[in-house]
This record gives C-alpha cells, structure tokens and sequence, in this order.
C-alpha cells in the first residue's frame, strides 16, 4: 500500500474501488443514463471557461479525459494536466487521447484533497462530476484555489437540486430506480450506482456549494443551471 493509499479516507478508498470497476465502461454508461447529454454539459462547461490559446489548465478528476481533451483543443499553444486518483480511469484517458495525438496533455495520478502543484502555478482548475466524489468538499475547494493564479478561475461541474417540484421529485426517482438497473444492464453492476444515488442526495444544492465557494475566499461566485437545475456549473474567481 502505497502513500496516497494511506491518505486516502474510507469514502476515498471506497470511490476509487467503484471507479476502477466502472472505468472500461464508463462513458458508454454515461451517455445512456444522461441521455447523451453530458458532452453538451463538458461543453458548456468549457465555453464558459473561454480560456486563451496558450493557458495552463488543471482538470481535476479527470476520469477518462473527455472533458481534458475538449480543454486542450481550446488551448492550442497551452497545456492541460488531468489528475485522477484511480489508475484505471488514468489508463483509460490515456488510451483515449493517445489516438488524437494530444501531446500537450498529461495524466497523473493524484488526490484532489492534496495536490502535488505549487501555488498560483495554472490559470485554471476544474472538475467535473468529482466534487461530488471527494472525501472534503471544502478541502477539495481551498486546493483548487491554493493552486490557481491570483485572478484565475476554478469552476465545477457537476450533479445538482433542481427546484421545480414535480421534476425534482422525478429526478430522483430516475437516480434512485431507474439507474442503478440501467447501471446492471450495461456495466453488469448495479451498486456504484446505488452509490451515485447517495452522492448526490449527500451533496450539497446549489446556493450551499456557492456559500462554501465564497467561505474559501474566492471572489464573484456565480452559478449556471442546465437540465432543469439538475446540472450545475459552479464558478469562482481567485
């Protein structure tokens, strides 16, 4: 058991595990459970980095390096770093964008709770569908901060609450039924899916995670809602 092993807390270890099982079909999965949804989501994510040509970019929980490789195709003369705590999920991203020849891109193992940069070191962090995951949510948040650049700009992607009733109340019935069985049928496993139920009712909604965002001294905190508030893009300004 190596280092970071033995930093990891239990949700840590645990998470890892399911992602190390999920990583061969992860995305696949993805797609199906967000509708096809969740590239437009990367998407919107990006355009509303609107980074330059030449930044430097770290994309935390970088999983299998979708949302990487859309940064670093903004960023022609700049370079992306993904960092993920699961060696599966990192031979997975690398497998995906050895075939676009990315060379400005590079994975590293890592813990979102402690990163291995120094401070005010890239001009932009994010994560996507992993804050969620973490062990400490405010940690995660101050690390994010500690190592982008004074005026730079840390933003997450991620699950959220909507706050329309009804389909909130539908939503939820899709996260807790519907998708752990879809999740059986496509991976052969149904309880990371179970877990991803608990996450997200575990997470915090909207204007919590934009007070916790500001309570880790990051500056015009905003957030943008997709599917019905059912998505949510988290940004903050160092």
């Amino acid at each position: 058991m190596d280092k970071k092993d033995n930093e990891l807390g239990t949700k840590g270890k645990y998470v890892r595990d399911v992602f190390s099982k999920l990583a061969p079909k992860y995305e696949l999965v993805n797609k199906i459970i967000s509708f096809g949804l969740i590239s437009r989501w990367r998407k919107k994510l990006v355009k509303i980095v609107d980074p330059s040509a030449d930044d430097l970019i770290l994309d935390l929980c970088a999983g299998n390096g979708k949302l990487t490789k859309i940064l670093a195709e903004k960023t022609p003369e700049g370079k992306v770093i993904g960092v993920d705590f699961c060696p599966e999920m990192i031979a997975k991203a690398d497998e995906n964008l050895k075939e676009k020849h990315l060379k400005r891109v590079e994975f590293r193992l890592g813990d979102a709770t402690s990163l291995d940069f120094p401070a005010n070191y890239f001009d932009c962090v994010t994560i996507a569908f992993g804050l969620r995951n973490t062990e400490d949510i405010p940690q995660v948040i101050r690390e994010m901060r500690r190592v982008v650049k004074p005026g730079g700009q840390i933003l997450c992607l991620d699950l959220a609450k909507s706050r329309i009733p009804i389909y909130k109340s539908l939503f939820y019935a899709y996260f807790n039924y519907i998708l752990p069985l879809i999740g059986k049928l496509v991976s052969g496993q149904k309880e990371p899916y179970l877990y991803f139920a608990e996450s997200l009712r575990a997470f915090p909604n909207q204007e919590k995670l934009r007070q916790m965002f500001i309570e880790n001294d990051l500056k015009n905190v905003e957030y943008f809602e997709f599917a019905g508030g059912a998505v949510a893009v988290h940004r903050g300004i160092k």
